[in-house]
């Protein structure tokens, strides 16, 4: 047995497929997306449960038994408070790319492990928000993590911009928040108004409502065109796989895990991957996405290598 999983990922990366194949096990008590802002709030967790259907046709979402948050109603064995009582939501937008999460944020993974071992199984931390934050979630002796990525332009595609309108504002919303990338993102949001844009995203997301400081993220948004939409993208892309890299998870996609790294996978984590299916590709304008992301690499330099 693998003991407590740590599996990172961004969005749109297959990653909630593959937590499919954990929840299909007797072994694991599957996590979804533990900081996702919904965690922190039983009333709407009770509202996702009513709603599992629609959301998981649009993202197309494999078909998931119960609702995805249903064990954040769990409760913490050791406090004897539900999980989402114990939830940070700092954790959701602000801490996304800074170095670690709170203590408060720790805590809370711990008490989702208890639940876990309460239960005698493994708990399955799954994370589609890995940005710099990954590296103080790292596995104690006797877990495991890992990396689960996508290539860059599929992914971004799949992110449907402009047309979704929580991606791309929800990296911006992120981005907002790290001081560290502040320079890298002044290079690429050249003209000064969307530089404030930003700057009230991040005030409002530091002092207000979540749902205010998106509105202010989406008006952002709508405003960027494909080529800075894309390099925004790829700068949170470079820079969560970078992280990754530095703490020395091993990296797996989709399509590598439908292919040569099924035997190791499944033998590591006991599950079977029936069922998986590769990540469609769709490279289109080649030349136009390498030269933005090689801006972006120039850009960062030997940041977090």
């Amino acid at each position: 047995m693998s003991g407590h999983v740590y599996a990172h990922s961004m969005w749109r990366t297959g990653s909630t497929a593959l937590a499919r194949r954990f929840l299909d096990s007797t072994d694991y008590l599957v996590f979804y997306e533990p900081f996702h802002e919904v965690c922190g709030s039983g009333d709407r967790l009770l509202r996702a449960q009513k709603v599992r259907q629609s959301p998981a046709e649009k993202l197309r979402h494999p078909e998931w038994i119960g609702g995805y948050f249903d064990n954040f109603l769990l409760k913490d064995p050791k406090t004897g408070k539900p999980l989402y009582e114990l939830y940070d939501p700092s954790c959701a937008v602000r801490s996304v790319y800074h170095k670690g999460p709170t203590q408060h944020a720790l805590d809370y993974i711990e008490a989702c492990k208890r639940v876990a071992n309460e239960q005698g199984k493994n708990a399955f931390l799954g994370f589609c928000r890995s940005g710099m934050q990954q590296q103080s979630l790292k596995p104690e002796a006797g877990e495991t993590a890992f990396y689960l990525y996508r290539e860059p332009r599929s992914q971004f595609l799949s992110y449907d911009y402009p047309n979704n309108d929580y991606m791309i504002p929800g990296t911006l919303f992120q981005l907002a928040h790290s001081s560290e990338l502040r320079p890298y993102i002044r290079e690429i949001l050249t003209q000064r108004y969307r530089l404030a844009l930003l700057d009230v995203t991040r005030t409002l997301g530091k002092r207000g409502p979540m749902l205010t400081s998106y509105r202010w993220a989406r008006l952002l948004a709508r405003d960027l065109d494909m080529d800075e939409a894309y390099r925004l993208f790829f700068l949170s892309y470079e820079v969560s796989r970078r992280t990754a890299q530095r703490a020395g998870y091993p990296f797996f996609s989709i399509d590598s895990l439908c292919g040569h790294d099924r035997a190791r996978f499944e033998e590591t984590y006991g599950i079977s991957l029936d069922g998986l299916h590769p990540n469609t590709r769709e490279l289109h304008d080649t030349e136009r996405y390498t030269s933005m992301e090689q801006d972006v690499l120039c850009l960062l330099g030997d940041y977090l290598m």
